[in-house]
This record gives C-alpha cells, sequence and structure tokens, in this order.
C-alpha cells in the first residue's frame, strides 16, 4: 500500500484527537484576534465579553477583593503574570509544620494539593473512572446474572456493567488506535527524515515539500504523504503530541494494573479523611490550572502576556485534577476547602461521565449552596447533548438543581453558523449560557503562555465575570450573581449555528437559543450595568 492511500484513514484518526487544523467552512485564527474575549460585542463583530466597557462604566466605584477557587491540575502561583492576584491563608505560619488555623490542613498557604503524599511527592497520571469502576467489582461481578445478585447490591452491579460496557469498547478503539500509532509512526517517522535530507531543513515548510524533486520513489513517496499531511494542516509536533496521547491512555487511563493512589496513602474509598494530600499547588503538570487562572485573573495592564477578566481577585489554587479522571473524593474535599476558607465561587474546568460516590460530591454542592458560593462549571467537550448524556459533577442534587450552579458552553469568536464551538457539549435544560472557548490565549507553566480550545476555557471566563461584578457590588447572594450573569447575556435568538458534533458532510442547523437555557454568551459590561440597577431599586 503506498503513502498516499495511507494519508486519508490516518487524518481520520488523529482529527479524533483533535490534531487535524479548521476546515475551510471553520474559522481560522488571525494573530490580532489574541485576547479576542475582551472584545466588545456591543460594538464590533467579535462576540467577547465587554471587559473593558464594564471597568470603564465602573469609573468611581471602589470594589473589594474576591476569592475565586480554581479546583484544577495545579497552578504556577510564581507565574509572572499572576503576581498579586493569588490567594494568601494569612492564619497559617509558613513551613512550621503546624496546623495554625486548625483547618485541617498543615501549612496551606495557597490553598491545598489533594493528589500529593505527605512525603511531598504528587501524582501526575490517574486511570479513567471506568477503569477504576471495572477493577473494583469484576471479580465479584465477572459473569454474573442479575437474577443471582442480592437486592442490596443490585446498584453496585448495573455501574459495574455500565463501566465494563464503556470500558471494553473504548479499549478496543484504544487498541486500534495504539496499533496505528506503531504502524503510521515508523512511516512517518521516515517520510518526515526524507524531506529534511531533501529540504536540507530540519523545519520544512509545505513550500519546501512542493519544490522537491528526486529520481528516488522513496522520497518522492515521502514527499507526497508529507505534502498531503502538511495541507491539512498536521506537523510534526502535533504528531508527536498525538503519539503521547495515545501511549498516556494505554499506560495509564485504561490500565487495570495501574494504581497510582499508593502515593497519597490514603483510602479513596475512605471519604470523611480530609487530612491527606499536601501544601504543594503546583504539582507535576500544572499546563491547565495555570491557563485557567489566568483567564480569571492575568495582571491587567501590566503589558504582559494576555489581559485577565478580574482585577480584583485573589486565586485560591486547589489541585484535585490530575491527568484522567478525578475522584470523587477530592472534588468533594476541595469543594469544602474552598467554601469553609473563603472562597466566594468556584471554577470547575472538568467532568466524566461517572460518579460512583455522586452524593459525596452532591454534599459538598449543598454545602457551598448554603454558604453562598457560586460554582461555575465546564460543560465538557464531547459535542453531546448533557440533557441526554449524563455528566458529572452537575447541578443535581437528587430531587431537586443547585441554585449556586452555572454550566457554560464554549462560544466561538463570530455570530455565524460556528457560534458554537463545534467540541462543546449542550443541552437547553443543562447548560445554562456560553462564553468565548476558542483559540483562548492565556498562560503556561514557568512564564510562559499559550493558547487552548475548550469549555475549560470558556467556565473561566464565566468565572472572571462573575468576579468582576461581585467585586463591585458584593452583597449580591450566589443566586442574584447568577441571575444577573444569565439574564445579562447577549442573547442571539434567530441566530442558526452548526449543532456541535454534526459531522463534516451532513452539518445540522439550529438556532443558537436551542442549545442552553439562556440563549446567550456571557457579557461583563451588561453584567455590571443589570447588578448596578437592582442595586439601585
Amino acid at each position: 500500500m503506498s503513502l498516499i492511500q495511507n494519508t486519508p484513514f490516518l487524518l481520520l484518526i488523529l482529527a479524533s484527537f483533535g490534531l487535524v487544523c479548521p476546515t475551510q467552512e471553520e474559522e481560522i485564527f488571525e494573530p490580532h484576534l489574541i485576547d479576542w474575549q475582551h472584545s466588545d460585542a456591543l460594538q464590533g463583530k467579535v462576540q467577547g465579553i465587554s471587559s473593558q466597557a464594564a471597568y470603564d462604566s465602573m469609573s468611581g466605584r471602589e470594589p473589594e477583593d474576591i476569592v475565586v477557587a480554581v479546583i484544577d491540575s495545579g497552578v504556577d502561583i510564581a507565574h509572572e503574570d499572576l503576581q498579586g492576584q493569588i490567594w494568601i491563608n494569612e492564619d497559617e505560619v509558613p513551613d512550621n509544620g503546624i496546623d495554625d488555623d486548625a483547618n485541617g490542613y498543615v501549612d496551606d498557604i495557597y490553598g491545598w494539593n489533594f493528589l500529593g503524599g505527605a512525603e511531598g511527592e504528587n501524582v501526575a497520571y490517574e486511570t479513567k473512572e471506568i477503569t477504576r469502576i471495572y477493577r473494583k467489582y469484576r471479580e465479584q461481578f465477572e459473569n454474573q446474572q442479575a437474577a443471582n445478585i442480592p437486592a442490596e447490591k443490585q446498584a453496585e452491579f448495573a455501574l459495574y456493567n455500565k463501566a465494563k460496557q464503556a470500558y471494553t469498547k473504548e479499549w478496543t478503539q484504544l487498541e486500534k488506535d495504539f496499533d496505528l500509532v506503531l504502524k503510521f509512526g515508523l512511516l512517518y517517522e521516515v517520510s518526515d527524515m526524507h524531506m529534511r535530507q531533501a529540504t536540507g531543513k530540519d523545519q520544512f515548510t509545505l513550500a519546501d515539500v512542493q519544490a522537491v524533486e528526486s529520481n528516488k520513489p522513496k522520497v518522492m513517496e515521502a514527499k507526497a504523504f508529507i505534502k498531503s499531511i502538511l495541507q491539512d494542516g498536521f506537523d510534526r509536533e502535533q504528531w508527536h503530541d498525538y503519539q503521547q496521547q495515545v501511549r498516556q491512555q494505554v499506560d495509564y487511563h485504561y490500565n487495570l494494573d495501574y494504581f497510582p493512589r499508593e502515593i497519597v496513602g490514603d483510602d479513596p474509598d475512605e471519604l470523611q479523611y480530609t487530612g491527606y494530600g499536601n501544601n504543594d499547588v503546583y504539582g507535576t503538570e500544572p499546563v491547565h490550572g495555570t491557563h485557567v487562572a489566568g483567564i480569571i485573573a492575568a495582571v491587567r495592564g501590566n503589558s504582559i502576556g494576555p489581559e485577565g477578566i478580574a482585577r480584583n481577585v485573589k486565586i485560591m489554587c486547589l489541585r484535585a485534577v490530575p491527568n484522567g479522571d478525578e475522584r470523587d473524593k477530592d472534588i468533594g474535599n476541595a469543594i469544602h476547602y474552598a467554601v469553609d476558607n473563603g472562597a466566594r465561587i468556584i471554577n470547575l474546568s472538568f467532568g466524566k461521565d461517572l460518579s460512583p460516590q455522586e452524593s459525596y460530591v452532591e454534599a459538598a454542592i449543598q454545602h457551598a449552596e448554603k454558604q453562598g458560593v457560586l460554582i461555575v462549571h465546564a460543560a465538557g467537550n464531547k459535542s453531546v447533548n448533557i440533557d441526554h448524556n449524563v455528566f458529572y459533577p452537575n447541578r443535581s442534587l437528587g430531587s431537586r438543581a443547585a441554585a449556586n450552579w452555572i454550566e457554560v458552553g464554549a462560544s466561538g469568536r463570530f455570530c455565524n453558523k460556528n457560534l458554537a464551538a463545534s467540541f462543546s457539549n449542550y443541552g437547553r435544560k443543562q447548560v445554562d449560557l456560553f462564553a468565548p472557548g476558542v483559540s483562548i490565549f492565556g498562560l503556561a507553566p514557568n512564564n510562559g503562555y499559550d493558547m487552548h480550545d475548550g469549555t475549560s476555557m470558556a467556565a473561566p471566563v464565566v468565572t472572571g465575570v462573575a468576579a468582576l461584578v461581585l467585586s463591585y457590588f458584593p452583597s449580591l447572594s450566589a443566586e442574584d450573581l447568577k441571575a444577573v450573569l444569565m439574564e445579562s447575556s447577549i442573547k442571539h435568538q434567530r441566530q442558526r449555528v452548526y449543532v456541535p458534533g454534526s459531522t463534516q458532510k451532513k452539518r445540522k442547523k439550529t438556532k443558537f437559543k436551542k442549545l442552553s437555557r439562556q440563549g446567550g454568551i456571557v457579557n461583563a459590561y451588561t453584567a455590571v450595568q443589570l447588578a448596578l440597577q437592582k442595586a439601585e431599586k
């Protein structure tokens, strides 16, 4: 089989990992649109949040600092663009080995790391929740029939079967992906080597490849292969990223023999034990959490990197999200920590399909609700309707919904058919509103900067706007703050958009208003204006 015949199949696999550039129908990012999420949607075509207009309209009013908890992968608190923006526990004496404030956490100066060990070690990778559930119950329920299972075990048996079905399906696909990595890995590396030799460049362009001429068939086959790859926007770095993603899934996420929790040293099923972990809020790889924190709170007006949304904010850093699925115990305890230590808003940019200890997380959400703490959650990036595909954690508190919960989908830059990001989850009942989540330029560890897509970026945009509003109107309750954000969102009632996840060959359209409860995109200017109106009544 020739190299060219392999190409479309390879690109199909790569596209499933988000590693192929946008098609001609999608928006192409332009350099001048860096920080586009701050653009004034009321004055131009770019559907940003009008952040500067919000600040201008509040001139003369004195804001208060708002504590925002970021429950995530960790935060680089030493980043040059977060200086002065990190929460400090002033009731704790640094590095004295004593729990000075008696909150159950020793030397928790900037927050806490629920993925750490007592000796300073850290969990980097974790398994998927379906892997953990399948492993936990496999010996007990394998080859059993529901009729033979005692009534008190039926719920566990149903959970096991659901996890087993998902695990089997995903592992089967992963085996195919890994086989492709092995096959196409050599193919790509050999072709790449031929082009580096033929062009005389280690970093070559499409034009360099097109100019290659040779009487050697292998070189010309390599040229055709690499040319096709580059024309579809795929490069060497993306190939290596793809390989790494697949290997991580094989080695960690779906590995039934992998159990990193020994590093923490706790029993993950012992939910009431909250003294585990350490105070290392950086962790092992705080790429995601640093980016999220920067969207909310990167220093404004310092001529360094991108602008954060909320000027008067302190980020409480809570590490509870590994590379893999988070554990319900850690999320519940992190929410409790945030609430009990003064956070007014909590950002949750993560989620999963199964939650075996859902009630523990629900209790934490209810605790936040009682204390008036707003929770902002990313809707997820699977392009599905979460009205019908349950995504955890969520607003459900048994028979009722949490009043302090906002679920956020991701929107694009322009009010056109691509307004709803193609990857975003949606749902007229479960998703509250949308926010910018495509090509968001932000912070990276070690004073770095990079760009990410995702509802993980859209949620902190809403969190940032919420913190901005709350800083000027600190007496707002969580429920009132949520209402302000919802009611003031910029509506796009008539705009028809592609339904996220619809295929390129048969793109389905719907009205944007049908993708969320509010049918709008968060806006800082209209939010502070509405809050002002309510305050003056």
